[in-house]
């Protein structure tokens, strides 16, 4: 048993030596150092420095009737609270849209984005969740509205600002 052992051992051996050979007698051809290929794909492609904002503050009822101003790609979140069923529209949806397929937090209506430079207005009316009771509320319906305007990004750093009604109406 100990002499066939011996004979598997001494065979692999000498596999391993000719693999070793052979390795050795690839390498030797190969050159001593690469040679350089030039491909398209070997050349890294520049990419402009992606802008940083301040993050916006979330919109809420406080914010009806207020200006806001935001740079191309700066979002916001639209949290008017669970009180009300609210249908939200703008006005110009290639200037400022809903997000979708994004997952909001209870009592927000949304998530938007800024697309291009312009002006867009944001309304968005409220039906209260006690009129589909029985009995129904007597609560009123609730109106809501914003005013968008949509710079291009100057700078790396840029911050939202949002105005109140006499701010806006002084500029």
């Amino acid at each position: 048993m100990l002499a066939k052992k011996t004979s598997m051992l001494l065979s692999a051996m000498a596999l391993l030596g000719l693999v070793v050979t052979a390795c050795n007698a690839v390498a030797a051809k190969a050159p001593a150092t690469p040679t350089p290929v030039e491909s398209p794909l070997e050349m890294p492609t520049p990419v402009p420095p992606t802008p940083t904002f301040t993050p916006v503050p979330p919109v809420t009822l406080a914010d009806n009737g207020r200006a806001i101003t935001l740079h191309i790609g700066q979002r916001f979140l639209l949290s008017l609270g669970g009180d009300y069923d609210w249908t939200v529209t703008v006005d110009h949806p290639l200037i400022l849209s809903r997000v979708v397929n994004v997952t909001v937090v209870r009592g927000a209506q949304g998530l938007y984005e800024a697309h291009s430079p312009g002006y867009a207005t944001l309304t968005a009316a409220g039906d209260p969740i006690c009129r589909s009771a029985q009995p129904p509320c007597q609560t009123p319906s609730r109106e809501f509205q914003i005013h968008i305007m949509v710079e291009q990004a100057a700078q790396a750093t840029t911050t939202a600002v949002i105005l109140t009604p006499a701010a806006r109406a002084a500029q």
